[in-house]
């Protein structure tokens, strides 16, 4: 249960820091970070910027597909030996310069869900994956 509180709170973060990006980002300068769909971080960013989206739309299945997303991306960035809460300032940053790009941040979405879906890791997973952001989205709505 731990490990659902835990991604609970990976949800909370993942799923308040877009719309808090969007209102900031209107007032921040773009910063000197180009998407890049080989870093983790930025994946994050990108699969939380699909989940608001998708939030607005009314399509929780597709929430749930993007959180477990981003934890995967999570999981490399810890096994790697990175910091959580690095990634995910680095994530706000990117998300900041690029929010109101939507053709950029599109492209390093369809980029990283690419690159996930051809992961053989990332497919075997998934179905764990799934289950576990289900979780963290029941733990994140009960606290």
């Amino acid at each position: 249960m731990a490990r659902a509180v835990s991604r609970g709170k990976l949800v909370k973060l993942l799923l308040v820091v877009a719309p808090t990006v969007a209102a900031v980002s209107a007032c921040s300068p773009a910063a000197a970070v180009s998407p890049d769909s080989h870093n983790p971080a930025h994946c994050i960013a990108a699969f939380n910027y699909a989940a608001y989206w998708f939030k607005v739309g009314h399509e929780p299945e597709k929430i749930t597909a993007m959180v477990a997303r981003g934890i995967f991306e999570m999981q490399k960035v810890k096994s790697s030996g990175g910091s959580a809460s690095t990634a995910l300032d680095e994530g706000k940053a990117l998300t900041r310069a690029y929010v109101k790009d939507t053709k950029k941040m599109d492209a390093l979405f369809m980029a990283c869900e690419s690159a996930q879906d051809t992961d053989p890791q990332f497919r075997e997973e998934l179905p764990k994956l799934l289950a576990n952001a289900r979780l963290a989205q029941a733990a994140s709505s009960t606290s």
